[in-house]
Order: structure tokens, then sequence, then C-alpha cells
């Protein structure tokens, strides 16, 4: 439990950072209001229900553009944390001789949690977090115990599509785009990306 804390620990301080970067101290203020009772809780469902109310703020306090910002920010902050799978796929694509190969093994060497729909140049990735254990609706530690029935605005998810943008643009090494189909917390069964190679 310990560990935990210290990862929503360091999400906090970098989701901060980003607010203050790109939205300005105020906002920022506003954004982490009652942030010591989320802090102090070892109940993750309290620190879901905070964030959620957290996100409504940040809606109501920013523009589109700024909140995508923010969001972009903290998933490409947290691939840098969560590097490994990255690297591992760049391992494997560097041993294929074409970006094909590499997809074709890529797309069929997923975990149970993930899928792939391929048409053409588009890749539907799909995320169950669901399967990883009973009540769980998002990868995220900050929202992983939402409550059934309480949904969150897709700003939030911005930064699960830029996480899943860099990861991808990582391991091509060339830009491509992402865009958010639907999502667990927004009342889904799952989240959807859709890569445009």
């Amino acid at each position: 439990m310990e560990n935990m804390k210290e990862i929503i620990a360091g999400q906090m301080k970098e989701m901060r950072a980003r607010i203050e970067e790109h939205a300005g101290p105020d906002v920022c203020a506003e954004f982490f209001r009652d942030s010591e009772k989320a802090a102090a809780s070892t109940n993750p469902v309290d620190n879901a229900l905070w964030m959620k109310e957290a996100i409504d703020r940040l809606d109501t306090s920013t523009d589109k553009k700024t909140r995508e910002n923010i969001m972009t920010a903290c998933g490409h902050a947290c691939l840098t944390v969560n590097i490994k799978g990255m690297e591992a796929s760049k391992e494997v694509r560097r041993k294929c001789a074409t970006e094909e190969e590499f997809l074709n093994i890529e797309l069929n060497a997923q975990p149970d949690i993930t899928r792939f729909e391929r048409n053409g140049e588009i890749i539907n990735w799909y995320y169950t977090p669901r399967k990883i254990g009973k009540g769980i609706r998002c990868f995220c530690p900050l929202l992983s115990m939402l409550p059934e029935g309480i949904n969150v605005s897709l700003t939030y998810c911005q930064c699960s599509r830029a996480f899943v943008q860099a990861y991808w643009e990582g391991i091509l090494g060339r830009p491509i785009k992402v865009e958010l189909g639907e999502t667990s917390i927004t009342g889904a069964e799952e989240c959807k990306f859709i890569i445009h190679l």
C-alpha cells in the first residue's frame, strides 16, 4: 500500500506542475482544493471520487486546448516512468526487417487485458481494465477504483491518449496520430484508442 501511495504522490506532483505550467497558480489551487483529504486517505475509492471532482473543476476553469495540453504533458511524463514496455517493443522492432513484420508480431502478442483490430493504416487498440480485477475501471491508480455509475470527463483520458501516442511514436520512430474513442471511466466497457499509422 505504501508503494501505491508513493506512486499516487508522484502523479499528483506531476499534475500540479503541469496545471501550473499551462493554466497558472489560481487554476491549480482550485484543482487541488481539499487535496489533503485525498492524500491522507488510503481508500482508493475516496481518491477516485476526489479526482473526479477535481477534473470537473478543471473542465469549468479552463478551455479545451489548455486541458488537453495539461493531460498530454501528464501522459508523456507517465510514459517516462513506465518505459519498460516500450523499450521491450522497441527491441522487437529493431529485430524486424520491416515495420509491417513488427506490427504483425506486436498485434498478436498482447496480454489478455488488451486487444487490437487493424483496418489498413488504422489500429483500434482496446484496453479492458476490468480484466485486471474486480471493480477496476482504469489502469491509472488515481481513478482505478472509481465506483460504477460515476463517470469522469473525457478530459482525464487525454493523459492515456498521449501515453499511447508517445508509446507508438517511440517504437516506430516517427509521428503518428491517436484519437480517443471511448473509455471505461466515461461509461464504456473498454477504452478504445484509434491509432493512425
